[in-house]
């Protein structure tokens, strides 16, 4: 398949671009300079440079690809989304993965975990931007799947991370990006849980 990545540099998108290789995935990685922070040589990777932000011709550079996943960060998740949801709109692109925070999942029917008493003020304004890109998702024509996470920690995958629609899963704090990265490619492989949240963790 041929995949658009961004935040190929980051925490979890780096084990992202790395496990879609490994598969035999192409990839397309928008990058801001400098491109050297991508220490990968592959056949099946192309890096274009620019900020996701002030990238021109965005609908032309995912055109073609079978999905879009984004690893982008915090401060970046919510206007980056909007702008990824309309390029895939443009260009006919109707898959779409990406990385948030567990604070936007379920505490129970009525109420988010961000919601509920003693939640981290620091993490619920964080959450603030991770939310406004889950309602762009929700309310455009993509098939979303948006994996939330606890804590990420830069490690390789153990294979024992549990995935919940909607909710998160009973158990750990934390989660290996090497974990999420399998997880993510798994579902674009598979095509599972469309216009879900799926919480992720150990």
């Amino acid at each position: 398949m041929k995949l658009f990545l961004v935040g190929a540099t980051g925490r979890t998108g780096k084990w992202i671009l790395k496990t879609a290789l490994a598969r035999g995935h192409q990839v397309t990685a928008l990058v801001r300079e400098p491109v050297e922070r991508l220490d990968i040589s592959d056949a099946g990777l192309e890096v274009i440079s620019g900020d996701l932000e002030t990238f021109e011709k965005l609908a032309d550079a995912v055109s073609g690809h079978d999905a879009i996943i984004s690893a982008l960060s915090t401060k970046a998740v919510d206007s980056g989304t909007m702008k990824l949801i309309a390029a895939a709109e443009s260009a006919g692109v109707k898959r779409f993965v990406g990385i948030a925070g567990g604070g936007i999942l379920q505490l129970d029917e009525t109420r988010l975990r961000r919601d509920r008493p003693g939640y981290p003020e620091v993490f619920r304004k964080s959450s603030e931007r991770h939310m406004a890109a889950w309602k762009a998702l929700d309310t455009s024509s993509l098939e979303w799947t948006l994996i939330c996470t606890p804590d990420l920690l830069d490690a390789p995958p153990t294979g024992k991370a549990k995935a919940r629609e909607e909710y998160m899963p009973e158990g750990g704090n934390s989660v290996a990006a090497g974990d999420v990265a399998d997880f993510v490619l798994h579902q674009i492989e598979h095509g599972k849980f469309l216009r879900k949240r799926i919480g992720f963790t150990k």
